[in-house]
């Protein structure tokens, strides 16, 4: 069963070389084994403050995604907001 999170759950981030290598999850640390794909997001730049969010729009989406295998077995995609510079746990397989 797969777990979906849009929005995102908050989660700390070890880094070795740029690369997420453990994060905490459920009051647990996770090591990562494999990065298994990464990906940029960057989306809606161009409206840069066009429309409010007061309209129910999120705005510009700038993020760096990793698929990644982590011990235990668990496949999961992080990705860090690079424009809030925060981690977040998005889906979990």
């Amino acid at each position: 069963m797969t777990r979906l999170w849009p929005e995102g759950i908050p989660v700390s981030v070890t880094l070795h070389a740029n690369h997420p290598a453990r994060f905490g999850w459920q009051n647990r640390e996770v090591q990562v084994v494999d990065i298994v794909d990464q990906w940029i997001v960057h989306d809606r730049w161009w409206e840069l403050d066009a429309i409010p969010e007061e309209a129910g729009d999120v705005g510009e989406i700038w993020r760096h995604y990793f698929h990644l295998a982590a011990a235990g077995g668990l496949l999961c995609v992080l990705y860090r907001d690079l424009l809030q510079d925060a981690w977040y746990l998005e889906r979990v397989y």
